[in-house]
């Protein structure tokens, strides 16, 4: 047997090895969960991140409803189309109407006739905004905020 190890050398040789691949094996185990606990934590901050950005966004931007001046703006022009629709009718019939004539104006503003039915009164609302329109004084408006 000259040359050659003894066959309990062989078996160590091969336990030995089987060791150290386990070893190996355990190792890459480790890094491996350690990789996925901090693909995980990653993800967490992220998620943190991105929720973060979206609240200070829309803390940012003001809220998208539109202001008192366009609102001021609206209630004047729904105004001006019911006293037209109004005039137009008196035109016709020679006396103011019952209501106003458009029924989506009509819907939007209040109308009401004062002194016995020859002058009239528009109201319109929105919101906390509120803008009187008499005939007795066409240039003249009145507004009110609540």
């Amino acid at each position: 047997m000259a040359g050659k190890d003894p066959p309990g050398d062989e078996f160590s040789m091969l336990v030995d090895d089987i060791r150290r691949r386990e070893a190996r094996q355990q190792r890459t185990r480790e890094v491996r969960s350690d990789e996925a606990g901090e693909r995980h934590l990653r993800l967490i901050w992220a998620l943190a991140a991105w929720c973060a950005a979206v609240i200070a966004l829309w803390l940012a931007i003001p809220p998208g409803g539109p202001g008192p001046a366009q609102i001021r703006k609206d209630l004047l022009h729904l105004l001006e189309q019911s006293r037209s629709a109004v005039e137009r009718a008196r035109l016709r019939s020679g006396q103011l109407p019952p209501r106003i004539p458009s029924a989506v104006l009509a819907g939007l503003v209040s109308y009401r006739s004062i002194d016995g039915g020859a002058e009239y009164e528009l109201e319109a609302r929105l919101g906390m905004q509120t803008i009187i329109w008499r005939s007795l004084q066409p240039d003249r408006f009145e507004e009110h905020r609540l």
